[in-house]
């Protein structure tokens, strides 16, 4: 079947159609989901050179960070005095020290052409500014296509209702890179 197909009625999905892989990309419906996810994944992936970060005291959705490259990050706001980063966009982590950490993102320019977008960020406000994004929730996550394999958490909770299973399913472009944990 095509994803079309699926989104039909995802509420009687028969998500054994679905079987879970493990990937590096994510969409949960909970914080404490994205939080946990990000964690396996940042402390898998961590090489022995990586320069940890802890949560900043009383941020309840925030965790410990262990910077590296290749990192995935996600803004988590809007940054409307600079306009250096976007609620929601995406970076990647180019290279860093104990000082700094060079973030890369892709945006689209004046013309509709993709350009680079770097900053160069204090290690002092990555926890301010970023979550980790190896797990996402679905609020975060609209208007994104994903052509990889990714794996859609959370999808029998209570509050996961049949708006935010569309739009986590929907995020996808073939089924066969979707997997569901109930």
């Amino acid at each position: 079947l095509k994803l079309k197909e699926y989104l039909n009625d995802v509420e009687k999905l028969d998500i054994s159609k679905f079987p879970y892989k493990e990937t590096e990309i994510n969409i949960c419906y909970t914080n404490k989901t994205r939080i946990k996810i990000n964690k396996k994944w940042n402390e898998k992936m961590k090489p022995n050179n990586s320069l940890f970060i802890p949560v900043r005291e009383n941020d309840i959705q925030g965790q410990d960070i262990y910077i590296y490259k290749g990192l995935p990050l996600i803004a988590r706001e809007n940054d409307n005095k600079k306009n250096m980063y976007l609620n929601n966009e995406t970076f990647e982590v180019l290279d860093y020290d104990n000082d700094n950490v060079l973030l890369q993102s892709e945006r689209v320019d004046e013309n509709g052409k993709m350009e680079k977008h770097l900053i160069d960020m204090n290690v002092n406000n990555i926890q301010e500014y970023f979550y980790l994004n190896y797990c996402t929730t679905i609020h975060k996550v609209q208007g994104t296509t994903i052509k990889d394999n990714f794996t859609i958490w959370d999808w029998s909770h209570n509050r996961m209702n049949c708006k935010s299973k569309y739009t986590a399913l929907s995020r996808g472009v073939n089924p066969e890179n979707i997997s569901i944990v109930a």
